[in-house]
């Protein structure tokens, strides 16, 4: 078992052995303003954390299959369900990620402009500009792994980064990727000539990624004179071709899988101009996801996203009459990929909600019982069937899969359109195009339960929302949500924060909002503002992210000093789970040494703090890895990891974190050395907190843990009377 493994299933020892010490803090605290959040939803919550329910399976040198197994001949382990939500997110400010970008380097296609954009990457920062799916950021990570030779640390800069004060914070970094520029922040020749020095200075290149808005653009070139580098992708033939060749390095392979193309149209008929490079991707994973199958890549057109843009207005023309097929689109559009089941009691609900907003007419009488004309029905109960529902949105069933998520397996069939991008196409036209539809939406989306992660999925529409209506009241649906009496309603708005923070025009109220909610006597507020630091937003702004989090920390401990009303411990709670969010998204040392700051803090709460430090233990790979190597930062890990056994409120938890590495040290010598290393600093100085971790390892221990004899040497000594007695 690896340590990865190990650190995903923690709190299920191998063998089905369990802990000696209990979690005093299991369900102590919680967000009661609702009963849906009781403790089993916060266990389910906390399952990719904590690793409830994980199998733990040891066979060395065995081939063990734990997920579903297709394919001829090769063999693929995993499940076949793509995981909704657990891609990692893009870095929009801090470090940017090695993986990030290799995966931006891989199959890229140079397109004729990019030697020249270099050249111009040589004499100050570049400007680089194109419309949404022309690849920008993909050239722009690619021109700085060129320019700054391929390994070098990069970092991303937030729009709201204000040039004429920025300088330079990470001196390894040789790479700045900015992500667009503040409209009211137009720059000025003084503030670029600024920037270019302090590049030179540090020997770094920079790119700043701009929309096509014609405003800004003739502003640089008046300005600045300045005339942007324009990302024009190259020919969707080229993008195919590179990104096909990267995914299937073999000639003879490739062959294969384009013949089952040809029973169809020929590629060329594919590869039309107006194709951009994001969606020749999907022509190429369609492709190779078809594994030579024809019958697999029928209808593949009809599947490209650029067709989605010509045909909805025309779609929503047709169904303008069809209050079901109206309601069950818009149900698809949000909750796209997930059961058909839900989608269509999320579809009756809007139905039923609308009050005859949806229905064409109603054929009733007056109270006379004399027949009067047609008019709106909000009561229209007439349903069709599935098949015909899906035909007439051009949806999918697809085919039954067993889904192993959660607390107990269970069978879906998804609804998917046929074309790609569809939903958010149709939500973005009538959200634009229907003004009164909008408050409709709201209110159907804003009372959704939490089952099934519909969270997310209405969170993400909240977002994109925000920005397709712009406006000063553009984010006023999102603050319903995030002072409402629901849970579920402060993760949507976390959700809807992190994407309309994708806007470099929202990002700054985003941020103005969070920081002023984390200030507020509203418990609401603030444990949405902790739910937003664990979410998109802040893990891809781990500083801001942190900031928040000591603000939410600080702030509950004035309540209970009694200059706060209301119950922060959902907040505190919210807040531990956004900690362990950030620390597991690859900001480890970021997160340690803000939790030891906050510790060494006169006006921090020691107990709370050292709360959220055990809860990183249960995410064991950083310390372990630091620990087995002993490395600068083990002495301040062991100091900590004592100072928190020595307090009654964080025994428990500490304790039983290191009873599981001990365990999983049998299996994994990494984990050994690092739990050896660790007990024997420990055990230099027994105190009560230490006594009593030893004692539970002695209890519990068998032959093979980790560190199990220096516990018992340290025991040993203390009774024999060679060691000072336990405080």
């Amino acid at each position: 078992m690896t340590l990865d493994e190990g650190a995903r299933s923690a709190g299920l020892t191998p063998g089905g052995s369990t802990s000696a010490v209990s979690d005093p803090s299991a369900g102590g605290e919680s967000l009661h303003t609702e009963s849906e959040h009781d403790a089993f939803e916060r266990a389910e919550f906390l399952s990719g954390v904590v690793g409830n329910g994980i199998p733990f399976v040891y066979a060395p040198h065995g081939n063990i299959n734990t997920g579903s197994v297709h394919g001829g001949q090769r063999v693929h382990n995993g499940s076949v369900r793509k995981e909704r939500g657990t891609r990692r997110s893009r870095v929009r400010e801090g470090p940017i990620p090695e993986a990030e970008v290799r995966a931006a380097a891989f199959g890229f296609a140079r397109p004729g402009w990019f030697g020249e954009a270099l050249a111009k990457m040589e004499r100050g920062p570049l400007f680089l500009v194109g419309r949404p799916g022309s690849g920008r950021r993909t050239a722009a990570l690619n021109l700085l792994r060129v320019s700054c030779g391929k390994g070098a640390p990069l970092r991303a800069l937030d729009s709201v980064t204000e040039l004429d004060r920025w300088q330079p914070a990470d001196p390894p970094a040789r790479g700045y990727l900015m992500d667009g520029l503040f409209p009211t922040r137009f720059l000025g020749p003084g503030v670029l000539g600024h920037v270019h020095s302090l590049l030179e200075k540090a020997g770094a290149r920079m790119v700043i990624v701009l929309p096509d808005d014609t405003a800004l653009l003739r502003s640089l070139e008046q300005d600045l004179h300045i005339r942007p580098t324009e990302c024009v992708p190259p020919s969707p033939a080229m993008v195919f071709g590179s990104r096909f060749e990267a995914m299937v390095p073999d000639q003879r392979e490739r062959e294969r899988l384009l013949a089952a193309l040809e029973h169809g149209r020929r590629l060329g008929d594919l590869l039309v101009p107006e194709l951009v490079p994001a969606e020749v991707v999907e022509l190429v994973t369609a492709i190779v996801a078809a594994d030579g199958d024809p019958d697999a890549l029928g209808g593949v057109e009809a599947r490209l996203s650029y067709r989605a843009e010509k045909e909805v207005p025309e779609l929503m023309r047709k169904l303008r009459d069809d209050p079901d097929a109206l309601a069950f689109l818009l149900s698809a559009c949000v909750y796209e990929g997930l059961d058909h089941r839900l989608v269509t009691e999320e579809a009756g609900r809007l139905l039923k909600l609308s009050e005859g907003r949806l229905a064409a007419v109603l054929h009733g009488t007056d109270s006379q019982g004399a027949e009067k004309a047609d008019r709106p029905n909000p009561d229209f109960v007439f349903r069709r069937s599935l098949s015909e529902l899906l035909h007439a949105v051009h949806a999918v069933r697809q085919e039954p899969e067993i889904l192993t998520t959660g607390s107990y397996a269970h069978s879906v069939q998804a609804v998917t359109f046929v074309r790609h991008r569809q939903a958010e196409t149709v939500l973005r036209h009538v959200w634009c195009e229907y003004g009164r539809l909008s408050e409709l939406l709201v209110d159907w989306l804003r009372e959704v339960s939490n089952s099934d992660g519909l969270a997310e999925s209405v969170g993400r529409f909240m977002g994109r929302a925000a920005s397709w209506g712009g406006g000063r009241r553009a984010l006023e649906h999102v603050q319903a949500l995030a002072d409402s009496e629901r849970a579920t309603g402060w993760r949507i708005a976390a959700h809807a924060l992190g994407i309309a923070a994708e806007d470099p025009v929202l990002v700054s109220e985003v941020r103005y909002r969070l920081q002023r909610w984390s200030l507020t006597v509203s418990p609401r507020l603030r444990t949405t503002v902790a739910y937003a630091c664990g979410s998109e937003f802040g893990i891809s702004r781990p500083d801001v992210a942190l900031r928040l989090l000591h603000t939410l920390l600080l702030g509950a401990r004035d309540h209970r000093g009694g200059r706060r009303s209301g119950d922060d411990g959902g907040v505190l709670s919210a807040v531990r789970m956004a900690t362990l969010e950030l620390f597991r998204a690859g900001n480890e040392d970021k997160v340690f040494d803000r939790v030891v700051e906050w510790l060494d803090a006169e006006q921090s709460d020691t107990d709370q703090v050292l709360s959220l430090y055990v809860q990183l233990l249960r995410s064991p790979e950083w310390f372990v890895r630091k620990l087995a190597g002993w490395e600068p930062e083990s002495e301040r890990i062991v100091e900590v990891i004592r100072l928190a056994l020595n307090t009654e409120s964080s025994f428990g938890m500490a304790c039983s974190a290191l009873l599981h590495w001990a365990d999983w040290g049998q299996w994994d010598e990494t984990m050994s050395r690092a739990v050896e290393n660790l007990f024997t600093a420990l055990s230099g100085s027994v105190r009560s907190g230490e006594f009593r971790l030893f004692v539970e390892v002695d209890g519990a221990g068998s032959d093979g843990w980790a560190g199990l004899g220096t516990a018992r040497a340290a025991l040993g000594r203390w009774r024999a009377g060679r060691q000072g007695e336990a405080a």
